[in-house]
Protein backbone atom coordinates (compact mmCIF):
# COMPACT_ATOMS: atom_id res chain seq x y z
CA UNK A 1 0.00 0.00 0.00
CA UNK A 2 2.84 2.33 0.90
CA UNK A 3 4.60 1.53 -2.39
CA UNK A 4 1.47 2.33 -4.43
CA UNK A 5 1.02 5.62 -2.58
CA UNK A 6 4.66 6.44 -3.19
CA UNK A 7 4.28 5.76 -6.94
CA UNK A 8 1.20 7.95 -7.18
CA UNK A 9 3.04 10.71 -5.40
CA UNK A 10 5.98 10.36 -7.76
CA UNK A 11 3.72 10.56 -10.83
CA UNK A 12 1.90 13.58 -9.42
CA UNK A 13 5.22 15.27 -8.75
CA UNK A 14 6.34 14.60 -12.31
CA UNK A 15 3.13 16.11 -13.68
CA UNK A 16 3.51 19.18 -11.47
CA UNK A 17 7.10 19.58 -12.49
CA UNK A 18 6.38 19.39 -16.23
CA UNK A 19 3.01 21.20 -16.14
CA UNK A 20 3.85 23.03 -19.34
CA UNK A 21 3.94 19.67 -21.19
CA UNK A 22 0.37 19.00 -20.01
CA UNK A 23 -0.76 22.43 -21.22
CA UNK A 24 0.68 21.79 -24.67
CA UNK A 25 -0.82 18.29 -24.65
CA UNK A 26 -4.28 19.62 -23.72
CA UNK A 27 -4.24 22.07 -26.64
CA UNK A 28 -3.07 19.44 -29.13
CA UNK A 29 -5.56 16.88 -27.78
CA UNK A 30 -8.39 19.40 -28.11
CA UNK A 31 -7.48 20.11 -31.73
CA UNK A 32 -7.21 16.39 -32.48
CA UNK A 33 -10.62 15.70 -30.92
CA UNK A 34 -12.24 18.50 -32.88
CA UNK A 35 -10.63 17.38 -36.13
CA UNK A 36 -12.22 13.96 -35.72
CA UNK A 37 -15.64 15.57 -36.10
CA UNK A 38 -15.08 18.95 -37.72
CA UNK A 39 -13.11 20.43 -40.58
CA UNK A 40 -10.98 23.17 -39.04
CA UNK A 41 -10.17 26.26 -41.07
CA UNK A 42 -7.75 28.95 -39.90
CA UNK A 43 -8.38 31.67 -42.48
CA UNK A 44 -11.10 32.52 -41.73
CA UNK A 45 -11.25 30.60 -38.44
CA UNK A 46 -14.18 28.24 -38.22
CA UNK A 47 -15.48 24.73 -37.72
CA UNK A 48 -17.60 22.75 -40.16
CA UNK A 49 -19.02 19.31 -39.44
CA UNK A 50 -17.60 16.61 -41.68
CA UNK A 51 -20.76 14.51 -41.56
CA UNK A 52 -24.31 15.65 -41.03
CA UNK A 53 -27.46 13.73 -40.23
CA UNK A 54 -29.32 12.61 -43.36
CA UNK A 55 -32.72 10.99 -43.83
CA UNK A 56 -33.66 8.14 -46.17
CA UNK A 57 -37.14 7.34 -47.50
CA UNK A 58 -38.16 4.55 -49.88
CA UNK A 59 -40.97 4.03 -52.36
CA UNK A 60 -41.66 0.94 -54.49
CA UNK A 61 -43.27 0.62 -57.90
CA UNK A 62 -44.52 -2.40 -59.84
CA UNK A 63 -43.91 -2.88 -63.55
CA UNK A 64 -46.94 -4.58 -65.07
CA UNK A 65 -49.01 -4.63 -68.26
CA UNK A 66 -52.58 -3.99 -69.31
CA UNK A 67 -53.29 -7.74 -69.04
CA UNK A 68 -52.24 -7.65 -65.36
CA UNK A 69 -50.45 -11.04 -65.46
CA UNK A 70 -50.02 -11.24 -61.68
CA UNK A 71 -53.65 -12.17 -61.03
CA UNK A 72 -53.96 -14.97 -63.58
CA UNK A 73 -52.48 -18.40 -64.00
CA UNK A 74 -52.76 -18.47 -67.78
CA UNK A 75 -53.65 -16.18 -70.66
CA UNK A 76 -56.26 -17.21 -73.20
CA UNK A 77 -56.47 -15.67 -76.67
CA UNK A 78 -58.88 -16.54 -79.46
CA UNK A 79 -57.49 -17.22 -82.94
CA UNK A 80 -59.85 -16.75 -85.85
CA UNK A 81 -60.17 -19.57 -88.34
CA UNK A 82 -62.38 -18.65 -91.29
CA UNK A 83 -64.74 -21.38 -92.49
CA UNK A 84 -68.21 -21.94 -93.91
CA UNK A 85 -71.25 -22.11 -91.71
CA UNK A 86 -71.92 -25.73 -92.76
CA UNK A 87 -68.36 -26.79 -91.91
CA UNK A 88 -68.57 -25.12 -88.54
CA UNK A 89 -71.83 -26.84 -87.72
CA UNK A 90 -70.56 -30.18 -88.96
CA UNK A 91 -67.38 -29.95 -86.96
CA UNK A 92 -69.20 -29.05 -83.75
CA UNK A 93 -71.76 -31.83 -84.15
CA UNK A 94 -69.08 -34.34 -85.01
CA UNK A 95 -66.59 -33.47 -82.31
CA UNK A 96 -68.92 -32.09 -79.70
CA UNK A 97 -66.49 -29.25 -78.95
CA UNK A 98 -68.32 -26.39 -77.36
CA UNK A 99 -65.46 -23.94 -76.81
CA UNK A 100 -65.44 -22.67 -80.39
CA UNK A 101 -67.71 -19.99 -81.71
CA UNK A 102 -68.92 -19.30 -85.21
CA UNK A 103 -69.83 -15.78 -86.24
CA UNK A 104 -70.92 -14.74 -89.72
CA UNK A 105 -68.58 -12.42 -91.56
CA UNK A 106 -69.54 -9.66 -94.00
CA UNK A 107 -69.60 -12.06 -96.97
CA UNK A 108 -71.82 -14.57 -95.19
CA UNK A 109 -69.07 -17.02 -94.26
CA UNK A 110 -68.70 -17.92 -90.61
CA UNK A 111 -65.54 -17.15 -88.66
CA UNK A 112 -64.55 -19.78 -86.14
CA UNK A 113 -62.47 -18.72 -83.11
CA UNK A 114 -60.31 -21.25 -81.36
CA UNK A 115 -58.96 -20.57 -77.84
CA UNK A 116 -55.19 -20.55 -77.47
CA UNK A 117 -53.80 -20.83 -73.93
CA UNK A 118 -50.33 -19.57 -72.94
CA UNK A 119 -48.49 -18.59 -69.78
CA UNK A 120 -48.44 -14.88 -68.84
CA UNK A 121 -45.46 -13.01 -70.27
CA UNK A 122 -43.36 -12.08 -67.24
CA UNK A 123 -39.93 -12.12 -68.90
CA UNK A 124 -40.68 -8.97 -70.85
CA UNK A 125 -41.72 -7.17 -67.68
CA UNK A 126 -38.61 -8.31 -65.79
CA UNK A 127 -36.29 -7.14 -68.57
CA UNK A 128 -38.12 -3.83 -68.74
CA UNK A 129 -37.93 -3.39 -64.96
CA UNK A 130 -34.13 -3.70 -65.09
CA UNK A 131 -33.99 -0.84 -67.62
CA UNK A 132 -36.31 1.56 -65.82
CA UNK A 133 -33.85 2.52 -63.00
CA UNK A 134 -31.69 4.29 -65.59
CA UNK A 135 -34.74 6.22 -66.80
CA UNK A 136 -35.82 7.14 -63.28
CA UNK A 137 -32.37 8.58 -62.52
CA UNK A 138 -32.19 10.38 -65.87
CA UNK A 139 -32.25 14.15 -66.33
CA UNK A 140 -35.39 13.81 -68.46
CA UNK A 141 -37.48 12.42 -65.61
CA UNK A 142 -35.88 14.92 -63.19
CA UNK A 143 -36.96 17.82 -65.43
CA UNK A 144 -40.47 16.40 -65.68
CA UNK A 145 -40.60 16.13 -61.87
CA UNK A 146 -39.52 19.75 -61.51
CA UNK A 147 -42.25 20.81 -63.93
CA UNK A 148 -44.86 19.09 -61.75
CA UNK A 149 -43.60 19.63 -58.20
CA UNK A 150 -40.81 22.20 -58.36
CA UNK A 151 -37.30 21.75 -56.97
CA UNK A 152 -37.02 18.99 -54.37
CA UNK A 153 -33.71 18.85 -52.46
CA UNK A 154 -31.88 15.53 -52.16
CA UNK A 155 -30.81 12.66 -54.37
CA UNK A 156 -32.63 9.58 -55.70
CA UNK A 157 -31.31 6.09 -56.46
CA UNK A 158 -33.43 3.48 -58.24
CA UNK A 159 -32.72 -0.23 -58.53
CA UNK A 160 -34.45 -3.58 -58.76
CA UNK A 161 -35.76 -4.86 -55.47
CA UNK A 162 -33.57 -8.00 -55.65
CA UNK A 163 -30.72 -6.68 -57.78
CA UNK A 164 -27.14 -6.71 -56.48
CA UNK A 165 -24.61 -4.16 -57.75
CA UNK A 166 -21.08 -4.14 -56.32
CA UNK A 167 -17.60 -3.53 -57.70
CA UNK A 168 -17.16 -7.21 -58.53
CA UNK A 169 -20.72 -8.45 -58.87
CA UNK A 170 -23.80 -7.44 -60.82
CA UNK A 171 -27.05 -9.37 -60.62
CA UNK A 172 -30.25 -8.19 -62.26
CA UNK A 173 -33.52 -8.29 -60.42
CA UNK A 174 -35.69 -11.33 -61.00
CA UNK A 175 -38.83 -9.53 -59.84
CA UNK A 176 -40.35 -6.60 -61.79
CA UNK A 177 -40.47 -4.38 -58.70
CA UNK A 178 -38.30 -1.28 -58.27
CA UNK A 179 -37.38 0.62 -55.14
CA UNK A 180 -36.67 4.33 -55.13
CA UNK A 181 -34.36 5.47 -52.34
CA UNK A 182 -34.34 9.19 -51.62
CA UNK A 183 -31.75 10.86 -49.35
CA UNK A 184 -32.18 14.42 -48.05
CA UNK A 185 -31.22 16.64 -45.13
CA UNK A 186 -34.69 16.49 -43.57
CA UNK A 187 -37.33 13.82 -43.10
CA UNK A 188 -40.00 15.75 -45.02
CA UNK A 189 -37.69 16.36 -47.98
CA UNK A 190 -36.75 12.67 -48.21
CA UNK A 191 -40.39 11.56 -48.07
CA UNK A 192 -41.48 14.10 -50.68
CA UNK A 193 -38.61 13.25 -53.02
CA UNK A 194 -39.29 9.50 -52.95
CA UNK A 195 -43.04 9.91 -53.43
CA UNK A 196 -42.94 12.61 -56.10
CA UNK A 197 -40.24 10.85 -58.10
CA UNK A 198 -42.39 7.71 -58.33
CA UNK A 199 -45.43 9.70 -59.39
CA UNK A 200 -43.40 11.76 -61.86
CA UNK A 201 -42.00 8.65 -63.52
CA UNK A 202 -45.49 7.16 -63.90
CA UNK A 203 -46.74 10.39 -65.46
CA UNK A 204 -43.72 10.69 -67.73
CA UNK A 205 -44.14 7.11 -68.98
CA UNK A 206 -47.83 7.68 -69.78
CA UNK A 207 -46.96 10.87 -71.63
CA UNK A 208 -44.34 9.11 -73.74
CA UNK A 209 -46.79 6.32 -74.55
CA UNK A 210 -49.36 8.87 -75.73
CA UNK A 211 -46.76 10.59 -77.90
CA UNK A 212 -45.39 7.40 -79.46
CA UNK A 213 -45.65 6.94 -83.21
CA UNK A 214 -47.23 4.68 -84.27
CA UNK A 215 -49.75 4.92 -81.48
CA UNK A 216 -49.50 2.31 -78.73
CA UNK A 217 -52.90 0.79 -78.07
CA UNK A 218 -53.85 0.43 -74.38
CA UNK A 219 -53.63 -3.38 -74.53
CA UNK A 220 -49.94 -3.22 -75.51
CA UNK A 221 -48.77 -0.69 -72.94
CA UNK A 222 -46.50 -1.18 -69.96
CA UNK A 223 -48.28 -0.14 -66.78
CA UNK A 224 -46.36 1.19 -63.75
CA UNK A 225 -48.07 1.24 -60.37
CA UNK A 226 -46.84 2.76 -57.12
CA UNK A 227 -46.96 0.03 -54.50
CA UNK A 228 -45.89 1.97 -51.40
CA UNK A 229 -46.12 5.63 -50.51
CA UNK A 230 -43.44 6.61 -47.95
CA UNK A 231 -44.76 7.92 -44.64
CA UNK A 232 -41.52 8.09 -42.68
CA UNK A 233 -37.77 8.42 -43.10
CA UNK A 234 -34.85 6.79 -41.31
CA UNK A 235 -32.13 9.01 -39.88
CA UNK A 236 -28.45 8.22 -40.28
CA UNK A 237 -26.14 8.04 -37.27
CA UNK A 238 -24.52 11.38 -38.03
CA UNK A 239 -21.26 12.59 -36.48
CA UNK A 240 -19.91 10.68 -33.48
CA UNK A 241 -19.23 12.65 -30.30
CA UNK A 242 -17.77 9.56 -28.63
CA UNK A 243 -14.96 9.40 -31.21
CA UNK A 244 -13.95 13.00 -30.53
CA UNK A 245 -13.82 12.41 -26.75
CA UNK A 246 -11.83 9.21 -27.21
CA UNK A 247 -9.26 10.94 -29.42
CA UNK A 248 -8.88 13.74 -26.87
CA UNK A 249 -8.28 11.31 -23.99
CA UNK A 250 -5.75 9.21 -25.93
CA UNK A 251 -3.69 12.22 -27.03
CA UNK A 252 -3.75 13.85 -23.60
CA UNK A 253 -2.77 10.57 -21.93
CA UNK A 254 0.21 10.34 -24.29
CA UNK A 255 1.45 13.74 -23.10
CA UNK A 256 1.00 12.67 -19.48
CA UNK A 257 3.26 9.69 -20.15
CA UNK A 258 5.73 12.04 -21.84
CA UNK A 259 5.84 14.22 -18.74
CA UNK A 260 6.61 11.19 -16.54
CA UNK A 261 9.39 10.06 -18.91
CA UNK A 262 10.94 13.51 -18.91
CA UNK A 263 10.92 13.48 -15.12
CA UNK A 264 12.82 10.18 -15.17
CA UNK A 265 15.31 11.29 -17.82
CA UNK A 266 15.99 14.77 -16.45
CA UNK A 267 16.77 14.65 -12.75
CA UNK A 268 15.73 17.60 -10.65
CA UNK A 269 18.39 20.03 -9.59
CA UNK A 270 19.01 20.07 -5.84
CA UNK A 271 20.87 23.00 -4.19
CA UNK A 272 23.24 22.70 -1.16
CA UNK A 273 21.41 23.10 2.13
CA UNK A 274 22.12 26.23 4.06
CA UNK A 275 24.77 25.79 6.78
CA UNK A 276 24.54 27.92 9.83
CA UNK A 277 27.62 29.84 10.61
CA UNK A 278 29.32 28.69 13.76
CA UNK A 279 30.97 31.30 15.91
CA UNK A 280 34.56 30.50 16.74
CA UNK A 281 35.03 29.26 20.22
CA UNK A 282 37.59 31.07 22.26
CA UNK A 283 39.43 28.90 24.67
CA UNK A 284 40.71 30.67 27.72
CA UNK A 285 43.93 29.49 29.09
CA UNK A 286 44.10 28.93 32.74
CA UNK A 287 47.20 28.95 34.81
Amino acid sequence: MAVATSNVGAYAGALRRFWWVLVIGAVIALLAGLSARFSISLFPPGLEEKDSVTYTAESRILVSSAQNPYIRGQQTTFVEQPGSADESTTDESATGVGDTTGEPSADGASVQTVPFVSAPDLNTLIRTANIYPFLIESDTVARYRRELYGDLPGSVTALGVTSVVTANRIELSEIPVLKLIAVADSSDDAIALADKTAKAFIGWLEREQDRATPRIIPEDRIVVEQLTVPTGAAASEGPSTTLSVLVFLVVFAAFCVLAVLLDRLIPARTGRPDVEKVEPVTVKKTA
